[in-house]
């Protein structure tokens, strides 16, 4: 949904004043204005605006504004390496391509409805992660476009599970003016290891989030601060455990669905 004009007008003052105050209280001089604004176009011009965004932690707190009130799952950012359209498997399935190197592991659960604690019986389960490299399929012509990634519906009890491989921690994007940034700060680009979800069901508000590996490096200081501890699960005999628990929309909102 784009910024409507009453929406314009009530965030851009605030948005002025917070600039001007930044300028005035630090004294900010001509030469470091145009500074911070060239920095602004080369991160336009490369295309880092949401990652940008991400590495101040300002996708992470919009987000959690944004779900503030859902008694479900945690959501999470949607990360840029998402592809539609992924493969359907089977329940049980795998997304692992025929040569894919990696430690082997079954992650699986349940769907079920926030409030009631019912299954959601219609769910869809959209799962991608980056391989034992650190590496997403979209990232290397040299892969399998969709290995890593799979669509899985889920069975009469909202159960879900598929065989998949362990997932290593890696570096955001940092060879642009956002990387310079960070070094800068004197910051790292590193995101610890996990496996994006986007769950969605007639009835119910979509969930994008994310279930981390308990004990990898960065989960303390993920380089965009998304990692939160409601979603750190540890693997344990091969098996990575992870129920998920969605929100209805209010009756309205499914009475106005398009069709």
């Amino acid at each position: 949904m784009a910024l409507t004009v009453e929406r314009l007008q009530q965030v851009m003052p605030r948005v002025v004043t917070a600039l001007s105050d930044v300028a005035r209280e630090l004294d900010l001089r001509n030469d470091e204005l145009l500074a911070a604004l060239a920095f602004l176009g080369e991160v336009g011009r490369a295309d880092e605006t949401i990652l940008l965004s991400d590495v101040l932690g300002l996708s992470r707190q919009v987000d959690d504004q944004t779900h503030l009130a859902n008694a479900g799952t945690p959501s999470n950012v949607l990360g840029p390496f998402y592809r539609p359209g992924a493969p359907w498997i089977d329940n049980p399935g795998s997304i692992v391509g025929g040569g894919t190197p990696g430690s082997r592991i079954t992650v699986s659960g349940h769907i079920s409805d926030a409030i009631s604690g019912a299954p959601v019986r219609d769910a869809i389960v959209d799962v991608w992660h980056a391989n034992e490299d650190g590496v997403y399929s979209n990232e290397d012509a040299a892969l399998d476009p969709w290995d890593l990634r799979g669509r899985q519906q889920v069975d009469m009890d909202g159960h879900y599970a598929f065989e998949t491989v362990t997932p290593l921690h890696y570096t955001v994007k940092h060879d642009g003016p956002v990387g310079q940034l960070l070094a800068a700060l004197g910051r790292h680009p590193w995101r610890p290891a996990h496996i994006h979800y986007l769950v969605t069901a007639e009835g119910y508000q979509p969930l994008v989030t994310q279930v981390y590996i308990a004990g990898g490096p960065y989960l303390e200081d993920d380089a965009i601060s998304g990692v939160k501890g409601e979603l750190v699960v540890a693997i344990a005999d091969d098996r990575l455990p992870f129920d998920i628990a969605l929100v209805a929309l209010p009756r309205a909102a499914v009475k106005n669905a398009p069709a």
